[in-house]
């Protein structure tokens, strides 16, 4: 801001004579130009917790904006726990995102490694994999429910495939995804309640030993931002 007043007061004395809309239109244009002080990179922090009858997920999350471009780097470690389905799922992703068609939609792409145990009945498999991975993040328009009132939406989702060749435990594929519908409970969406639908699948060994496991299931939870 200290050299678009500095330029401003260097056309004012060149340009005396000029009138004061035409200085309104040339201050414009050094902003048109990116002629701005650079922002700071911030970090946000989540903390998110799923439950339902039978899993529990915890879920922990950083996110980075790099420069004023709206670009994102996002870190997420999350853990998953069925007691009904019998397996434990870890994860650790990586992710690069931006807005898209509108300032109200966010996509990201990235990586995400995959680590566990799954059980069912006297088969037993490890989960080793490379995921790839695609989120995307809906802010909804205030909505009006009850007597006028706008309610701050936001629905969220994501899915991770990890084929074979990115397999490499006793896995041949690996897939899940999930979507979840938010109510933004506290002001600057510090807090959010969940409601969601997950799915897991993964398949084991060939011809007749082979064998998958699969869990879909709805879930609440509360998310944090800080």
């Amino acid at each position: 801001m200290r050299h678009i007043i500095l330029l401003s007061l260097f056309l004012v004395a060149v340009i005396s004579d000029s009138s004061s809309a035409e200085m309104f239109e040339i201050e414009a244009d050094t902003k048109q130009y990116g002629w701005q002080p650079e922002t700071e990179n911030a970090n946000m922090f989540e903390i998110e917790v799923d439950a339902n009858q039978s899993s529990v997920e915890g879920r922990l999350g950083i996110i980075r904006e790099l420069g004023d471009s709206g670009t994102t780097l996002s870190g997420r470690i999350n853990v998953i726990n069925s007691d009904d389905e019998d397996y434990t799922v870890g994860g650790l992703s990586l992710s690069v995102g931006n807005k898209v068609l509108s300032e109200m939609l966010r996509l990201d792409i990235g990586f995400k490694g995959l680590w566990g145990t799954m059980k069912q009945q006297r088969k037993e498999g490890d989960v080793m994999a490379a995921a790839f991975l695609l989120s995307f993040l809906y802010d909804i328009p205030g909505v009006e429910i009850f007597y006028d009132v706008p309610l701050d939406f936001e629905l969220s989702g994501n899915v991770c495939i990890a084929p074979d060749s990115l397999s490499f435990g006793d896995a041949d594929n690996y897939t899940e995804y999930r979507i979840s519908l938010g109510l933004n409970i506290l002001g600057d969406k510090i807090g959010t309640l969940l409601l969601g639908y997950r799915g897991i699948k993964a398949e084991f060994g060939e011809n007749r030993t082979k064998w998958d496991l699969s869990d879909n299931a709805v879930f609440g939870g509360l998310k944090f931002r800080f």
